[in-house]
């Protein structure tokens, strides 16, 4: 909580000098604003919701690993493409 304190503080020192948005105290504003917002973002980027977890579930339960596996790449993505290794005849 001390990002959302600093940002609120620094709102109040804004306000409190007139809301003129050509001073340092507007540019210290932003900055605490767009952390506060950053971290919050940041945050909801690494949970993954219930609704997802359940489908993952339902697809494993029933045993479709076709749409188990849409799933899991719409939810957590594909970070390593798949590499075809060819030995013979390429």
């Amino acid at each position: 909580m001390l990002l959302k304190e600093k940002a609120i503080q620094s709102f109040n020192m804004w306000a409190s000098v007139g809301k003129s948005r050509n001073e340092t105290v507007f540019d210290n504003m932003r900055r605490d604003k767009a952390n506060y917002k950053r971290a919050i973002s940041g945050i909801k980027k690494k949970v993954v919701p219930m609704s997802s977890l359940i489908a993952l579930y339902d697809a494993l339960l029933n045993k479709d690993m076709n749409r188990f596996w849409q799933s899991w790449r719409s939810k957590f993505g594909s970070k390593h493409p798949a590499v075809v290794v060819c030995k013979r005849y390429c």
